[in-house]
């Protein structure tokens, strides 16, 4: 077999012969350095200016809104519990409730009074005997349902003066 022959590489250069080709300089890179260090400007300091955006140091939103939830559910589980001066398995109703349910009672009462005097006082008849006896239960219970309607308790009594003055201040503005 015949090899054909390749074309050689180039020699390394022997050290007399490197210094010919390409002289080396003398620089004092440490002096470069120093000056080059000097001669720049410290970096800006953009990242303190971006960090403090027009919002800086406010509360976000989204807190906001939660504290708003927050004292919305206190308000509410406040509202929910039973009033310390009110009776076991009682509520304090609302003005306007009660003096709605205290005429519907006195309406109630009166139409039971009128029955009442309908029947004769002379009656004898069993039926007329039970006629009687029924009204005068039912009497006595509206007259019972209004007592605690028409309490005159201390904090029943504050709550009317406090309607009272917002009824008058309602009356003065109007005139």
């Amino acid at each position: 077999r015949e090899y054909a022959e390749a074309p050689r590489k180039a020699a390394v250069p022997q050290r007399d012969e490197l210094a010919r080709l390409a002289p080396r300089e003398r620089r004092d890179w440490v002096q470069r350095n120093k000056s080059e260090a000097l001669a720049s400007r410290p970096p800006m300091q953009r990242e303190e200016e971006e960090a403090k955006h027009d919002e800086y140091g406010a509360v976000p939103a989204y807190l906001m809104e939660r504290k708003r939830q927050w004292a919305a559910a206190e308000a509410a589980r406040r509202s929910a519990m039973p009033d310390p001066s009110c009776p076991p398995g009682t509520r304090l109703m609302p003005e306007d409730e009660r003096l709605a349910t205290l005429a519907d009672l006195e309406e109630s009462e009166q139409a039971l009074r009128q029955m009442l005097m309908k029947i004769p006082l002379s009656a004898t008849t069993p039926s007329m005997l039970k006629r009687r006896e029924l009204l005068d239960q039912k009497l006595k219970k509206v007259e019972d349902a209004k007592i605690p309607l028409s309490a005159t308790t201390p904090s029943m009594l504050k709550r009317r003066e406090l309607l009272d003055q917002k009824l008058k201040k309602v009356e003065d503005a109007k005139i």
